[in-house]
């Protein structure tokens, strides 16, 4: 909602029959921005990529709204050969700082690569599809890589959420094998497949966390022979053509 723009701009929904508005990010701290922006009827039909926020925007707004989960571009995050998988870890956006610190120290005991965010993204000096374009290979190019819901790593912001980002359907699409904690969302196994994600306790001491690593790191061919068979059967969901087709079912219903 923070890049909304239209209302800078007079008529734009003159002889408009279908407006849509999906918007990905709709957490508590942006409630308010959202009750100014939706409560109106400038969009005849509006959804949200987080499926527990539709009651709480409802009564926000005093409009209906719908939840079609976030995708990946097709073809994008393509698996590669378990040869070409060069990074052993990876860990793109919010980390837990004391397990981020157990796993470099795993990698670096065992000689092993630990790829993982390490600049803000205030001012980039590439184009975003460029960027997106990289981080899809990093991503494909793991053997694991960390994922931790927001609840877990910025409760402030999550609130009484529970989202479902685009980052799983990302990691999963790519056949990596997703080490972490999936969030606390019933939906979630709906909206992607059960037994995704090896759990992890951030919270353990860290010899508990390094016993655990070397673990799933020594079990990494029958973890990833599951990741690539739960991609196939599943990626025909996952993809932003699925959800379009979606959002176009939803438009013929309101006609």
């Amino acid at each position: 909602p923070e890049n909304f723009e239209l209302d800078l701009f007079s008529g734009w929904a003159k002889n408009v029959k279908h407006r849509v508005a999906y918007i990905y990010d709709t957490l508590e701290p942006q409630f308010p921005l959202i009750k100014k922006l939706f409560s109106n009827d400038d969009f005849n039909l509006k959804i949200t990529s987080f499926n527990d926020a539709v009651p709480l925007l409802e009564t926000l707004t005093g409009k209906n709204w719908y939840c079609i989960e976030q995708a990946v571009p097709e073809g994008l995050f393509t698996p590669v050969a378990q040869s070409e998988k060069v990074i052993d870890f990876s860990s793109y956006g919010r980390k837990l700082p004391v397990f981020h610190a157990a796993l470099l120290e795993f990698c670096k005991v065992n000689g092993l690569y630990y790829d993982y965010t390490t600049h803000a993204f205030n001012h980039p000096v590439a184009p975003e599809d460029e960027l997106y374009r990289q981080y899809a290979w990093h991503l494909t190019h793991s053997k694991f890589t960390v994922s931790w819901p927001v609840e877990v790593t910025n409760p402030t912001r999550a609130g009484v959420l529970h989202p479902v980002t685009c980052r799983w359907f990302e990691a999963a699409a790519s056949a990596t094998i997703i080490i972490g904690r999936q969030p606390a969302n019933d939906q979630f196994e709906k909206m992607l497949a059960p037994n995704l994600v090896v759990e992890i306790d951030p919270f353990e001491a860290k010899p508990v966390i390094l016993s655990r690593l070397d673990q799933i790191y020594n079990n990494y061919e029958r973890l990833q022979e599951n990741a690539f068979t739960t991609r196939v059967a599943n990626l025909g969901r996952w993809t932003w053509k699925n959800k379009v087709e979606r959002m176009r079912q939803l438009v013929g219903e309101a006609i």
